[in-house]
């Protein structure tokens, strides 16, 4: 690549383009309701969707304007940033950048900050080992090409045109999410004290033991264990496996495994729900659904289920084991230390629960599937629009040389 700028391009320090505002305030003496933490930050948007109030912490903090940009200098790897709407003050882990005038416009800083170019340097200047952090003494003497100010205007009115078509899509997420879980608290509702309250409905009151079949999966020695599929080895699905859909792409293998285990515990065998019952208490009561038969076994981890009668479909007693009255019984009643936490056989046994007739089962669960396509849908939509908004500010940025 030519060392030669384009013309009107500049080599500018960072410092002098951006300032860092580091105005220290007492959280108790802050005339804001507003306080931002790193956790509050979301990666890879410039949308502050999250924030706290200063009586949460202690410490002094940073006060932030609107139109400032709150970037999280401690861990940069993980694309913390986000453009204030409003007056508040923010985690002293954070960096308060502000646009110096006459040099960077405050619409095309957020890009630029956002950019491959700008993040590989800031972790490759970042210090520590656990935390890595950036030292602003050192940022500031960093060097960047910069375009000309009309152009900067023009690559800004361009990001900022897909970023909001990327917050409509982001709102249709949202609001799909909030339909969904609207029904699913109509259909699969709780109250204090895990009595269900369902609406007056002439709906069959069941018993989960009556109408499924529930068990915990096999166990394995170390010994058995490979991690390539080899003659005689079957794969065993495993807590990593369940997320809000199967994922295989990280099967374990076993080796040894007699042919009545093979079949007892079969993902084959009709068992075409897991639950995560023992193990990290985010990861307990996480469910899949196993859309097609396979030979693969699960793992004792989880707990296998499925309809042993014709009167309930499998893939709405996943829904019901996916709602929140099952998922708040789940967090109320899992035991073992806050580390290690299972789900009781008895109590999933004990649940009861009103069973619409078919027709009515198939139409919730034709509705959630399409409700869940929609959502991956949207989903798309938004990475594709990243990637573009990546590409747009790379390109810019590659194209400072002739």
């Amino acid at each position: 690549m030519n060392n030669q700028l384009k013309h009107g391009w500049k080599m500018v320090k960072f410092g002098d383009f951006a300032q860092n505002v580091a105005v220290r305030v007492d959280p108790a003496e802050a005339k804001t309701d507003i306080y931002v933490g790193l956790e509050h930050l979301d990666p890879a948007t410039l949308h502050l969707r999250h924030w706290g109030h200063p009586s949460d912490v202690i410490g002094q903090k940073l006060a932030f304007k609107k139109g400032d940009v709150i970037f999280g200098r401690r861990r940069a790897y993980q694309r913390k940033l986000a453009v204030a709407v409003f007056d508040g003050i923010c985690s002293a882990h954070a960096m308060v950048v502000r646009a110096k005038p006459g040099t960077i416009l405050p619409e095309f800083l957020p890009f630029f900050l956002q950019s491959d170019m700008f993040m590989e340097r800031a972790i490759e200047i970042s210090v520590g080992s656990l935390s890595p952090t950036i030292n602003w003494k050192t940022l500031k003497e960093q060097e960047f090409p910069l375009p000309p100010l009309d152009e900067q205007k023009r690559i800004a009115e361009i990001l900022w045109a897909a970023d909001n078509v990327l917050e409509r899509f982001h709102q249709a997420s949202h609001f799909t999410t909030k339909i969904k879980r609207k029904i699913e608290e109509d259909i699969f509702l709780y109250k204090e004290g895990d009595k269900p309250i369902f609406s007056q409905r002439s709906w069959e009151l069941v018993k989960f033991d009556d109408v499924a079949n529930i068990r915990r999966g096999i166990s394995w020695t170390k010994a058995q264990e490979c991690l390539d599929p080899r003659n005689e080895s079957v794969g065993v699905i495993r807590i990593p496996n369940i997320l809000s859909t199967l994922d295989l792409s990280d099967l374990l293998y076993l080796a040894g495994i007699e042919d009545g285990k093979r079949i007892k515990y079969s993902a084959r065998q009709g068992w075409s729900i897991m639950i995560c019952s023992n193990g990290n208490p985010n990861r307990v009561g996480n469910c899949a659904y196993i859309e097609e038969e396979n030979n693969l076994l699960f793992a004792s981890f989880l707990i296998g289920i499925h309809s042993k009668v014709e009167r309930l479909i499998d893939k709405f007693l996943y829904r019901f084991l996916n709602g929140p009255y099952v998922q708040h019984r789940i967090t109320n009643t899992v035991q073992g230390s806050t580390g290690l936490r299972n789900i009781s056989l008895k109590m999933l046994k004990s649940i009861d629960f009103k069973l619409p007739p078919l027709s009515v089962q198939r139409n919730i669960v034709g509705l959630f599937d399409t409700l869940d396509a929609k959502k991956v849908e949207i989903e798309q939509h938004i990475e594709h629009l990243k990637k573009i908004q990546g590409a747009v500010m790379t390109r810019a940025l590659e194209t400072a040389y002739v």
